[in-house]
């Protein structure tokens, strides 16, 4: 099951404070690089959803055709 949006964003906000405060070089890259993981999986989940979505809806909205009055 995928995990949600909210989710994802934030683990990587979590994983980098962590990176943060690490005192060694290794242990901060193991938290970057968890970091990079979940964004990864969140830019994985955000294209899948872009792809499902009908085309008029995609990237550009579609404006409603206006009516004279009379």
């Amino acid at each position: 099951m995928p995990r949600s949006k909210e989710f994802l964003l934030e683990q990587i906000a979590r994983a980098e404070r962590f990176a943060q405060a690490m005192n060694t070089q290794a242990d901060r890259e193991g938290f970057e690089k968890m970091a990079a993981d979940y964004r990864s999986e969140l830019d994985a989940a955000e294209a899948a959803a872009a792809k499902h979505l009908p085309p008029s809806r995609s990237r550009r909205r579609v404006q409603p055709k206006r009516t004279r009055l009379p």
